[in-house]
């Protein structure tokens, strides 16, 4: 027989309560681990300079991540910002920040649903640790992802699902409903844990999805949220296009590809591993999960699966086909980066994690017949899993820490590079397997950002595809290499077959390190074309670099 907790008022409360304590702990550990400026990722850099553009990511498009971290950058709270930011308050910091913050609340959200689950909100905060600890989930709270509102989405999501399953108010099933088409603006993999919101719907009252009543709602909120989308035609040549726009499409005939991720299509990413390396990903995933919840979590994930089941089998089987959803997805997803993916079946895990820790705790609680002592030996074995949760987050602490998000490699390179160029000057961005290509991106953002050679062209690299913005501010190379005579041309990447024609004049750092180059001559057959003053060609003619 199924029993579902009754929630109280009180025991309401003590699950806000502990849920924001939760994120308060996670938070302290989270915040020194932040990344201080842009990067450390071409992806990051990209919803960096979307974000401050209000432009549009690559395909397709993630409106609702481009509208909320857009509005979170702008936010007037500078002084706060100044106090906690590692190097300064900057907009880069600040999406970083975001990350993290809607990381917390998502804490926040899995207290209360592993509450729901146990009825017991202590439960509930030292599950959602957990997940808080867990290095993958905490990594991508510390830089410009996805995944931390991502993560906020689903299990908001997925909370109000299992509200209604339990209660059947009809504003928790809206709400989810709601919740689910909107998470489809954040990451369009949310596709694979539709058909668990829709199971759960299904297991505990399908004539919600036939009912005029109810399911006329719903096509309104649906449409509602997928109202979103209409931002991408509207602000790319509608009243566009944005200062960047990747991928932009140009009219109504490009609209549907894009939203679509049409150009993805050949690339074969999702489910797209081949069948024979399956079996392999499960088995580095199944590492991969040992390493961010040990071998503890993992067991009471395992414990907390039979138990679940057995209390409330629908939700059980709900949140299950949600995990393998979104497991399954990992061990298809055609990518060398596949770790980067995996937040969302942690998320999922962590319930189970939670009901596995209270299943664990009453198991032994109940060979104590004193009230008062079940009351007290439950909350001293509750100490146990507290232990292993710090000590997972000061394990994780260095890992953290040492991974690039400490790295401000690109934001002073910029700050010391961008004030050396001449006014209106063009900066060629390498071949895009480059490390100068991610550089360049990082550059244009300071650039915008700080006011620094603002008036810079990026010159796209000759491949056959549109540069990321509109003229002045980027221009292809097909447009620009017959005149480059006439402006002072820059590059900081020497891996460019370009560059063979050309005489360089390094650019320095405060420390006497190269760390860009300016084009002072084209070389021909017997002599070089000079492009600046002789006086000063003669001066820093023995510095000059022949590539």
């Amino acid at each position: 027989m199924e029993t579902e907790p009754r929630p109280h008022r009180t025991q309401n409360l003590l699950a806000w309560i502990l849920g924001i304590l939760a994120a308060l702990i996670a938070g302290w550990f989270y915040l020194p681990t932040i990344h201080p400026g842009v990067g450390p990722y071409l992806d990051s850099v990209e919803f960096q300079k979307t974000a401050w553009s209000v432009g549009i990511l690559h395909p397709p498009g993630y409106p609702l991540y481009t509208a909320l971290g857009a509005l979170f950058t702008r936010l007037p709270l500078g002084g706060l910002f100044s106090q906690i930011a590692p190097w300064g308050d900057n907009p880069a910091w600040r999406l970083n920040f975001f990350s993290a913050v809607t990381s917390l609340l998502a804490i926040v959200t899995m207290t209360r649903l592993i509450w729901r689950l146990t009825g017991n909100a202590l439960v509930g905060m030292l599950g959602a640790l957990t997940l808080g600890a867990a290095v993958r989930f905490w990594y991508q709270g510390t830089y410009s992802e996805l995944y931390g509102l991502y993560s906020l989405m689903l299990a908001l999501t997925f909370t109000t699902l299992i509200a209604w399953m339990q209660t059947k108010r009809p504003r928790f099933y809206f709400t989810s409903a709601f919740l689910m088409a909107l998470c489809f603006g954040v990451n369009i993999p949310a596709m694979v844990v539709l058909p668990a919101w829709l199971l759960g719907v299904g297991l505990t009252d399908w004539r919600v999805l036939i009912r005029p009543r109810t399911l006329i709602p719903t096509i309104l909120l649906v449409l509602l949220a997928a109202s979103q989308y209409l931002y991408i035609p509207l602000r790319s040549f509608v009243f566009g296009p944005p200062d960047f726009c990747n991928y932009c499409p140009t009219g109504w005939d490009d609209t549907v590809p894009f939203l679509t991720g049409e150009r993805w299509r050949d690339l074969n990413l999702a489910f797209g591993l081949d069948r024979r390396y399956w079996l392999q990903r499960s088995a580095d995933a199944g590492y991969e999960l040992m390493l961010n919840f040990w071998p503890t979590g993992v067991l009471f994930g395992g414990i907390g699966v039979a138990w679940l089941f057995q209390q409330q089998w629908k939700i059980a089987l709900t949140l299950f086909a949600a995990l393998a959803g979104t497991w399954f997805f990992v061990m298809t997803y055609n990518v060398v980066d596949w770790r980067d993916f995996t937040t969302p079946p942690y998320l999922f895990f962590t319930p189970f994690v939670g009901c596995g820790i209270w299943a664990a705790v009453q198991w032994v609680t109940a060979k104590v017949k004193s009230h008062g002592g079940r009351i007290a030996l439950t909350y001293l074995l509750l100490l146990i899993p507290s232990a292993l949760i710090l000590a997972t987050f000061l394990n994780n602490r260095p890992i953290v820490q040492n991974s690039p998000n400490q790295n401000m490699f690109w934001h002073w390179r910029a700050r010391e590079l961008l004030p050396q160029f001449e006014p209106d000057a063009l900066l060629l961005t390498p071949p895009p397997n480059t490390d100068g290509f991610v550089q360049t991106w990082a550059i244009r953002y300071v650039s915008w950002t700080e006011g620094l050679a603002a008036d810079m062209t990026m010159v796209y690299p000759p491949i056959d595809e549109a540069p990321p913005g509109p003229a002045p501010g980027y221009a292809s190379w097909d447009a620009v290499k017959n005149d480059l005579h006439d402006r002072a041309v820059y590059v900081i990447e020497l891996n460019d077959p370009r560059l063979s024609k050309y005489v360089l004049q390094p650019l320095l750092d405060g420390e006497a390190r190269e760390i860009g180059y300016r084009i002072v001559g084209e070389r021909r057959a017997s002599a070089v074309d000079v492009w600046i003053d002789d006086s000063l060609w003669n001066e820093i003619e023995a510095t000059l670099l022949f590539p």
